[in-house]
């Protein structure tokens, strides 16, 4: 269907001064009346339906009301929430009834899709606090009410409770790691304890270290054969064959006996990244030497996320804001559009184009472009987000809630 946009002239001229076809979202202009403020609506990459057309003529000034789906737009995977004066999604946001003033320029509305996020129910509402996933969303693992873990097979439909930590009454699982074919699980937390899983999580070996305790983050190579863990009091904890043996590197020196919150590895476990209380500090012998990049003091930085290179490093402040590198740690720009918040973790697609971080008491947000622009994932809704993962590809996140659900969706 083609929009006309039509001027009656006295004498009963009439003058076409532009036109739009809404199915291949095609503006033509009148040059000989540039002057005319049209309207037009993109479907942004919509899978089915058609954008709607505003037939007004308008002149400059003029109060402009903005179109609902009305053809029914829809995108496999999205939300449609309304509209929005750029493509990515980083200008301004327009609901259907809202109304502001055109000016002399045309101006074009795209439609702004969310991710479509699911409820796992099955899940329950509890205390969750990390979740991991293998490299095709199929396999999770996340840990909750202190001491649990909990399994998936199913992409996170149906989740198993795994009974073998019931005993230790001490213990505070904090983080969880999954190999990329979900074969190879850890998890660590409070005290001196680790622990492994060689199938899915069926069978767990408790590890122990003599030197270190308060694990907070773990992290290994996509095989799993490599796994590093981080702790409050500086330690690096590093294994080269799953945990059958483990050595402490006494990098507390190195930290200057700083809290190191979040530890990230590339796919082969050969750069590190770790973040923390006042650091950020990289790795490129899998942690046998580590530079401090001292530019980022200042901040407490909760979380950070690497490509399967490690080369593109994203993390997080508490009450702050997400930085980047894309040159595994030199340079790092500020990304203030997310917004300064209480960002608790941060995740990346392999390749570190596509980043998800999510925020105590607020929203996911989801970048494309490797932090540049941020989409604020309303459909998710304002939750105590504590953990996200996403798949190699970024084509699934999963995410979890203290004293909530987790919940997933795949994204294009």
């Amino acid at each position: 269907m083609i929009k006309l946009l039509i001027k009656f002239i006295p004498a009963f001229i009439i003058v076409v001064t532009s036109c739009y076809d809404r199915f291949n979202k095609i503006q033509f202009d009148n040059p000989d009346d540039p002057d005319v403020p049209n309207v037009f609506y993109n479907g942004n990459g919509n899978t089915t339906g058609i954008v709607p057309v505003d037939l007004n003529n308008y002149s400059s000034g003029q109060s402009v009301t903005v179109l609902g789906n009305s053809d029914s737009l829809s995108r496999t995977g999205y939300i449609f929430y309304g509209w929005n004066t750029e493509a990515n999604g980083s200008g301004t946001n327009y609901s259907p009834k809202d109304t502001f003033q055109i000016g002399n320029s045309d101006v074009m509305l795209y439609a702004r899709w969310l991710l479509k996020w699911t409820e796992q129910l099955d899940s329950g509402i509890k205390s969750w606090n990390s979740i991991a996933q293998s490299a095709d969303g199929m396999k999770l693992i996340a840990t909750a009410n202190s001491r649990y873990i909990y399994t998936s097979d199913d992409g996170g439909i149906t989740w198993l409770k795994r009974d073998n930590l019931e005993s230790y009454s001490i213990l505070l699982l904090t983080s969880s790691f999954s190999s990329s074919d979900g074969v190879t699980l850890a998890v660590c937390g409070s005290e001196e304890y680790f622990f492994i899983s060689k199938d899915s999580g069926s069978t767990w070996n408790e590890y122990t270290s003599s030197l270190a305790y308060n694990w907070e983050s773990i992290a290994g190579s996509a095989d799993g054969i490599k796994l590093f863990m981080c702790n409050q009091d500086g330690y690096i904890n590093r294994s080269d064959d799953s945990g059958n043996s483990s050595s402490v590197d006494l990098s507390i020196d190195i930290f200057n006996f700083k809290s190191v919150l979040s530890i990230t590895s590339s796919s082969n476990g050969t750069r590190l990244a770790v973040s923390g209380n006042n650091l950020v500090y990289t790795s490129a012998d899998g942690g046998s030497s580590w530079t401090a990049h001292n530019d980022m003091e200042g901040h407490e930085y909760s979380s950070i996320a690497s490509s399967a290179d490690g080369t593109r490093l994203a993390v997080c402040a508490v009450n702050g804001y997400i930085y980047t590198s894309v040159d595994s740690g030199s340079i790092w720009t500020e990304n203030t559009a997310a917004g300064k918040r209480y960002w608790q973790f941060i995740t990346s697609s392999s390749d570190g184009t596509k980043i998800a971080a999510c925020a105590s008491n607020g929203y996911i947000y989801t970048s494309t472009d490797g932090g540049l622009t941020w989409i604020q994932q309303d459909h998710a809704g304002i939750r105590d987000w504590e953990s996200i993962t996403m798949t190699p590809d970024g084509s699934k996140i999963a995410a979890c809630v203290n004293n909530g659900y987790i919940y997933t969706a795949s994204w294009e």
